[in-house]
């Protein structure tokens, strides 16, 4: 369906069936159903098949099927001096609780980056059912007839998808201690001796004036060794002509 088939009112809905759908599809896998688009956005079951038709054929929401049996996973990996920690569906939604539940001591590690992903879950608080009767019409071969009908109640709660990525403190152990220390001191040493071959540099600069004091020495030395040295000219006398003139010299 184009979303320009859309009515007003279902355009409106739309961006929050759009991250309703988003959440669903990163916990399950797959899009919501119609019924749950319409307990969650309160709307007629034609606007919700709508929207869902919409989102559907434009690809509003992208999603990747899970096979059966996979579930998010939280993750809690190692690697040297990085550790990452994540929880994919939870209601822990703060840096000092992601910390407490993976029981982080702060005076080994230290938080480098933490993230947090939200959305709401929609879900059926309750139903209930209603017994309908159809009046009768006026022929008494068409009684009436009872039909139920169920209403449902729509409520949502937050999740939350966190990450976070600790580096183990310098100080932590003698070990990393040890090797931090060397490390600074190397880059220490470098800066030593970086900055003074520039001093060296601007020194020699000042005193000399960028080396034109140099070069007017070296000039001047040029000159003295050359002293009133020149060489005597040669004269030489001019070539004949090698052809002659195509008139005579009294043509007029």
């Amino acid at each position: 369906m184009d979303l320009d088939n859309l009515s007003q009112h279902e355009r409106e809905l739309l961006a929050s069936a759009v991250s309703y759908a988003k959440g669903v599809a990163e916990l399950s896998g797959k899009l919501p159903t119609q019924e749950n688009f319409r307990l969650f956005l309160k709307c007629r079951s034609t606007s919700a098949e709508r929207i869902h038709r919409a989102i559907k054929d434009n690809k509003l929401v992208t999603f990747l099927e899970k096979p059966k049996g996979e579930t998010l996973k939280e993750e809690n990996i190692i690697e040297k001096d990085i550790w990452k920690v994540s929880l994919p569906k939870t209601r822990i939604h703060t840096l000092p609780q992601l910390l407490e539940y993976f029981q982080v001591d702060m005076e080994v590690w230290e938080v480098k980056r933490f993230i947090v992903n939200k959305w709401e879950m929609g879900y059926i608080a309750g139903s209930k059912s209603d017994t309908v009767k159809t009046p009768a019409c006026e022929s008494p071969s068409t009684p009436g007839r009872e039909h139920t009908e169920k209403q449902y109640d729509a409520a949502h709660h937050d999740l939350y998808q966190v990450k976070a990525e600790l580096v183990r403190k310098a100080t932590s152990s003698v070990e990393h201690y040890a090797k931090e220390n060397a490390r600074l001191l190397s880059r220490l040493k470098k800066i030593d001796l970086q900055l003074a071959s520039e001093r060296k540099a601007v020194k020699y600069l000042a005193a000399n004036h960028a080396g034109y004091d140099d070069l007017k020495a070296d000039i001047k030395a040029f000159v003295e060794v050359l002293g009133d040295f020149s060489i005597n000219p040669t004269h030489e006398a001019p070539a004949h002509a090698q052809f002659m003139p195509p008139v005579s010299g009294d043509h007029t």
